[in-house]
């Protein structure tokens, strides 16, 4: 069932990628669906920057201050150990089931405020499979 929910939740998200106008609505409308569809707090898409850090391209609730709260990159800096930073410079899904681990601890404080307590990051490629960025997941429930 819950696999069901997810695809679902990526076929509406596909048809709203093709209806809308630009680029940057087609990935709020993403976000959106993210957050609305499968109960999350927060969605937010992080562009890969060529100095390193990850800039915030797109995010629902698009008032939420948690994304540009934080500092993350993707270098090998304690910014770049979280999920956000290793799906983009390993190209593979992260998933933080808990965040209260040690490599989660520069935005522990953060996202305690605002009750998160699970993080996922999902690598953004373009065709040639380059990693562009890092479509980013927040629940206020732990795994």
């Amino acid at each position: 069932m819950k696999r069901n929910k997810i695809l679902l939740s990526l076929y509406k998200g596909i048809k709203e990628i093709i209806k809308a106008l630009s680029f940057k609505e087609r990935a709020e409308a993403v976000c959106k669906i993210c957050v609305k569809d499968l109960g999350l707090s927060l969605c937010w898409i992080g562009k890969k920057e060529k100095d390193g850090s990850v800039s915030v391209f797109a995010q629902y609730p698009f008032d939420h201050p948690y994304p540009k709260l934080i500092k993350v990159r993707w270098n090998e800096s304690d910014y770049g150990k979280g999920p956000t930073g290793r799906a983009i410079k390993l190209g593979i899904p992260q998933i933080l089931r808990d965040v209260e681990t040690p490599e989660y601890k520069v935005w522990l404080s953060v996202a305690k405020k605002y009750g998160f307590k699970s993080s996922a990051a999902f690598p953004i490629k373009d065709e040639k499979g380059e990693v562009l960025g890092s479509l980013n997941l927040y629940s206020k429930k732990k795994n």
